[in-house]
């Protein structure tokens, strides 16, 4: 499946010293949003993958965007907005068979490849 847009890493959440609440940065909870909506137009199985082994396949296409990305906090929104979509929770994936960040000046995007584990209906 593919993700159109910029990459995005996930952002640790912030502490309010005003109100004393933590909350998560608004450019992750936009781009977590984004990243289900495609995930449930693209998945097409009726319920999430719920036993262990998922494995993933992952490569971001970073465009023109100035801000360092590390490779691990991709990972982390792409897995965070999968859950009850693609896996019924993250824990499941238990490798990545790829993982790739490269340069496309011209059209950033993320793939991603689920392989399902063997007797998976």
């Amino acid at each position: 499946m593919r993700h159109i847009g910029e990459p995005v890493p996930k952002d640790r959440p912030r502490f309010n010293r005003k109100t004393g609440n933590v909350y998560t940065p608004k450019p992750t909870v936009d781009a977590e949003k984004a990243w289900r909506s495609s995930m449930r137009e693209q998945w097409d199985r009726p319920h999430p993958i719920d036993q262990e082994g998922i494995v993933v396949s992952l490569a971001f296409h970073l465009g023109t965007h100035r801000r360092r990305s590390d490779i691990d906090n991709l990972i982390k929104l792409v897995l965070d907005a999968g859950n009850k979509i693609i896996w019924a929770d993250d824990w499941l994936v238990t490798g990545f068979h790829r993982v790739a960040r490269t340069r496309d000046n011209i059209n950033p995007c993320t793939d991603l490849s689920v392989y399902i584990p063997k007797g998976w209906s």
